[in-house]
């Protein structure tokens, strides 16, 4: 690539820096089993993340195409493993919901037939 078509991937730092919270976040919720259901994701997203950043850097210094296409893949699987994550975490939510509404409707459902 020449100079003046040349793609500006100069955040691969922050990238790089946001891939090691995400691994220490994903540490962090991995000390309880629950929270492990959330932790692995993050590692792995976070992984892809820090790896993404190295390639976006290396892009920026070299201008290997290889380097871009790297850079791509890695942020594209980080943006998969969130966007799984984010679904199942939604759904989740929707099946507590749920099961609050039933539990309240049937609490007050009691406490309206005791009072009779």
């Amino acid at each position: 690539m020449n100079q003046q078509q040349r793609i500006d991937l100069s955040g691969g730092s922050w990238a790089q820096f946001l891939g090691i919270m995400y691994i220490i976040m994903g540490a962090f919720y991995t000390l309880t089993i629950i929270g492990a259901i959330v932790g692995v994701p993050f590692i792995f997203a976070g992984l892809g993340l820090f790896r993404g950043g190295g390639h976006a850097k290396e892009f920026m210094a070299t201008g290997e195409q290889v380097a871009f296409q790297q850079t791509a893949v890695e942020l594209l699987r980080h943006a998969r493993i969130m966007g799984i994550l984010l679904a199942v975490i939604g759904v989740l939510y929707l099946v507590l919901f749920i099961l609050y509404f039933v539990v309240v409707v049937v609490l007050f459902g009691l406490m309206g037939a005791a009072s009779m």
